[in-house]
């Protein structure tokens, strides 16, 4: 009995059920890619979109760089920004000045809450209505003027809303200083730092970050490393040095 014909046919059918599997196994495969999981957008922490403008203006480029970099702002945030460096590092030197003046607000707060006695207490808040003081001169110049004061119930400042005042403001200093109230009020202005290394300003996510980059990070690292390798040294230099004072004195 001849039986090629029968074996012939299976290897046909076989080679049929291979390929059916292998247009399955594509098709599958395209079917996952066309519906993948969407990936996940980066954990955005509190006030880090606010302060987002406030941490690119305070970071200004070498003036060589300054056009393209009002360019990019503009297309950013949808504004068109103007180029008076002057006017805008004036501006600039006041929101610092109002960012050290709420930061020494707040530690001041904290030292009244943690004070004992009265005295101490009435001191440190005499300290915070001189502050208030100083916060008003840099914020009278608002359109809307915003004010700084103190209140002892609470042992904590507070923003207030005065009266109008026309006066000829950059788009730039009034945002940042909304900003600032925004973030100040929700208690989250401790995060607006400045990088221990390049000077740069930050938004810290978390309260142990104190550097800009890693870069940063890793240059801190190694100059405290070369710092304890010269301070071991002098250590052991001063160690030797004791020893052989005592070995040439001999034993007391």
């Amino acid at each position: 009995m001849d039986l090629s014909f029968f074996y012939l046919r299976k290897g046909q059918d076989a080679r049929e059920n291979v390929d059916v599997l292998c247009d399955a196994k594509i098709d599958i495969a395209s079917h996952r890619k066309t519906y993948m999981r969407p990936t996940r957008k980066p954990y955005e922490f509190p006030g880090e979109r606010k302060a987002r403008f406030l941490i690119d203006w305070l970071n200004p480029p070498r003036r060589s760089d300054r056009a393209a970099w009002l360019q990019s702002l503009g297309k950013q945030y949808g504004r068109h920004f103007d180029d008076q460096l002057a006017l805008d590092n004036e501006a600039r030197r006041r929101v610092l000045m109002l960012l050290d003046c709420l930061n020494q607000m707040s530690q001041l707060a904290k030292l009244i809450r943690d004070a004992k006695g009265p005295r101490t207490r009435s001191r440190y808040a005499s300290f915070s209505k001189e502050i208030a003081v100083s916060l008003h001169e840099i914020l009278d110049r608002h359109t809307t003027q915003p004010a700084v004061v103190w209140n002892d119930a609470a042992m904590a400042h507070s923003w207030i809303q005065l009266k109008n005042v026309p006066v000829d403001l950059s788009y730039q200093e009034m945002r940042t200083v909304e900003i600032i109230r925004n973030l100040d009020e929700r208690g989250l202005l401790w995060r607006i730092k400045q990088c221990g290394v390049c000077r740069r300003w930050l938004y810290a996510r978390r309260t142990t970050q104190t550097f800009h980059s890693d870069r940063c990070r890793k240059k801190a690292f190694a100059a405290q490393r070369s710092k304890n390798r010269t301070y071991k040294k002098v250590r052991a230099s001063l160690k030797e040095g004791r020893m052989k004072r005592r070995t040439r004195n001999g034993p007391v």
